[in-house]
Order: structure tokens, then sequence, then C-alpha cells
């Protein structure tokens, strides 16, 4: 039998006498946090914990880790003869959300989003050891700056965006660079099986009928005065036609200005059964294929915030013995939810108390609500590993 016990290990001492836990690790949170309401004397024991903030600590279940990192609050209580504690912190990436790195230049050029990663979390002492599973995690960025007054989380999450992967913490405490659904649960969430509770929330309100993405794009005008090989103009008629158009060149022999061509996309959702347009402007020049995939997304991306389910498991592992994680797909079958699909489990929450003894608490929703905005993201091509250092000489530039 896998043992489940669950332990906080400070300064490799274990301390147990639970009343209640939660451990939570999610998608939308930059480290994951814990809370345990434990009482600090029992029978047998002759002096109290000594438990103090900043305390390097680990939470276990059996063998398996599921939380690194250092107490933030101690908060004794009692009365009488009785006394108890609750403690609350988070996981090493902490750090990293609430710090402003204080460093003499914040400037990048030529590295990988995995290598100014790993330059930002050694500046901490100690270090915070960066994990980069992702496709493009090792891209390269031309040129990046770290703000001042800028924390470390939210200059790494830019970088992310840029090329559309995850930002998150793993169980060692580590920052994680990854992809959306990584891997599959090995169970499912079948009503009437292993769902013990579940409730849900359906919304129409960010849905549209069809999404529309307008802007502009610049055409390139090769008019019939250019020499390509002298790389000059000759002198010629000041207008040509385009697409039927006549466009004025301006003085002879000087240079075209390019043509400013609207562009339309359109996608629909054909579940909304009333018409509902939502049009939008591109924020900057996309080529048709482009804002197509703009358009196409923000569809996706409303249907996948539409739907989210909060299901609770009896236990906190798997049916292969691992524990139930964040970032996995599974298949979720509840009719009383009025679902029967696979989903991504965005928020886990190990919990013990009294009353329900332990369960796992699993946030699920579509996957489509969790890709990446292509809007945002501007590094689509990996251009080699990049497995080099970075320091911070001078302007920041390479070592």
């Amino acid at each position: 039998m896998v043992n489940d016990g669950l332990t906080l290990l400070i300064g490799g001492k274990q301390y147990g006498g639970w009343t209640n836990v939660r451990v939570t690790s999610g998608l939308g949170r930059s480290c994951t946090d814990f809370s345990i309401g434990v009482t600090e004397r029992w029978t047998g024991q002759s002096e109290p914990w000594r438990i103090v903030p900043f305390a390097p600590c680990q939470i276990m279940i059996g063998n398996d880790a599921v939380m690194t990192g250092y107490v933030n609050n101690y908060t004794p209580s009692g009365s009488g003869d009785q006394h108890s504690v609750s403690i609350s912190g988070r996981s090493k990436t902490q750090d990293l959300v609430d710090c402003t790195p204080d460093i003499k230049s914040g400037q990048f050029s030529g590295y990988g989003i995995a290598a100014i990663a790993r330059a930002i979390g050694a500046t901490f002492n100690p270090a915070i050891n960066v994990v980069a599973d992702a496709e493009y995690s090792d891209i390269s960025v031309a040129n990046v700056n770290l703000e001042r007054g800028e924390t470390a989380w939210a200059f790494i999450e830019r970088l992310c965006r840029l090329a559309g992967i995850l930002a998150t913490d793993d169980a060692a405490g580590n920052l994680v660079l990854t992809d959306i659904a990584n891997s599959r649960a090995s169970g499912r969430l079948v009503h009437g099986q292993n769902i013990l509770s579940y409730s849900g929330k359906f919304s129409s309100d960010k849905r549209f009928s069809i999404y529309v993405v307008e802007g502009q794009v610049g055409i390139g005008v090769a008019p019939s005065n250019y020499d390509g090989a002298g790389g000059i103009y000759k002198a010629s008629p000041r207008y040509i036609t385009v697409d039927g158009e006549t466009v004025d060149l301006g003085a002879a022999n000087a240079p075209p200005t390019p043509v400013q061509t609207q562009v339309r996309a359109e996608a629909f959702d054909t579940d909304v059964p009333r018409y509902r347009p939502r049009v939008t402007r591109a924020e900057s020049q996309l080529d048709p294929a482009g804002m197509q995939l703009r358009a196409n997304w923000q569809r996706n991306f409303a249907y996948g915030k539409s739907i989210e389910a909060q299901i609770t498991v009896k236990g906190w592992r798997q049916p292969d013995g691992t524990l139930w994680r964040k970032n996995q797909v599974v298949p979720v079958s509840s009719p009383m939810l009025g679902v029967d699909q696979d989903l991504l489990v965005v928020e886990v929450s190990h919990e013990l108390s009294n009353s329900a003894g332990r369960v796992t608490s699993l946030t699920v929703a579509p996957v489509l609500g969790y890709v990446p905005d292509p809007g945002q993201v501007k590094l689509h091509k990996a251009h080699g590993k990049n497995g080099s250092g970075v320091n911070w000489s001078g302007a920041g530039g390479k070592a």
C-alpha cells in the first residue's frame, strides 16, 4: 500500500499532528502555496515547536514532494491547556514574484529565454533553478530589457509570452518553462465512480457569433522604373496601378511609399444562437494568415474560458499511484455537469480535514482557454539551442 502520510519537513525534522492541510498548485499561480493547522504540543511532546518565518521547508505526501519553499507565516494561538498554530508558505519561486532584481543592467541580446531565466534565478541566494522543456524555451531574443522596478517573475513571464510558453513551478520549487497540456492523467473523472462532489460555471457573456479582426498591411510596390540590379529608381511616370487603383509614387526617381491595404479576417462560433458580433483592430500589421489565426484564437479562447468545473475526488493519487498534477489532460464524464470531454487540469489542491479526510480538489477547463494569444507571440522559430551562461557585464551584453 502506498504511504500517503503528509509531513512538513523543516531542517530535516518532520512535523505532524495536523488538523487541516491545503497545498495548492495551478497554472494561474506563479508559485505553489500551502496552509496548515497543527497542534503544536501533544501528549509526549515536552517542548513546543519552534517554526519561524523564512525557514526552508518541504511538504511530502509519502515519498513524493508536493511543495518546496519557505515558511511565510507562523501564527500561534491557544487558551488554557489548548495550544495550536497555523502555518502558511509558498514555493521557492516566491522570490521571483516578490523581488525586483538589483542589477547594473538588465539588457539581454542574443540569449535564449531559458538562459535569461537562469541568469535571473542565479541572482538570488540560494539560486532558483530553471527546468526548461518547452519547445521554444531556448529561442533567442534579439534584445530585451529588465525594466527598473519590474519583478523577476513579471519579466520572465513577459519573455515567455513572446515565445508562447508557460512559466510555472514544480514540486521541487524550480521555475519551469513548459508547454500547455504537456501530459495526460492516468485516470478519468467519472460521475458515480470517483467524483465525490462537483460544481461548474458555464457562461455566455464573453462569447460571440462572429469574431472580426481588421487591420492594414503594407504592400511593397516594385514599379517598372525600379532597377533591381543597380538599386536605383529611373525616371518614369509617377503613377502606377495596383489592384486596379492608381497610386501616386511622388516625384520621379523617388522610392514608392508602401500601399496600405485593408485586411479583414472572420471566425464563427456556430454554438452561439443569435447574432453577436465582435470586431477588433490588430495591434500591429499582420498578414491575412496572421489575422485569421488571431480571429480563430479569439473564438477558441472565448469558448475555453466559458467552461470551468471544480471536481473533488477521494485521496491524493491517480490510478497509477502518481499524485494529481496540474497541466495534465484528463477525460471528464459527468451528465450532471453536462460534460463528456477531455479537459485541462488547471489547478490542484491536496487537502486534509477531519470532516472530509484526504481529498484532491481539481479545477478543470478546456485546453483552448489556455493556448497563448498569437498576437503576443512574436518568436516563432528557434535559432538553435543556447545553453551558454549570461553575465551582467557592462551593458548586459554577451559574456
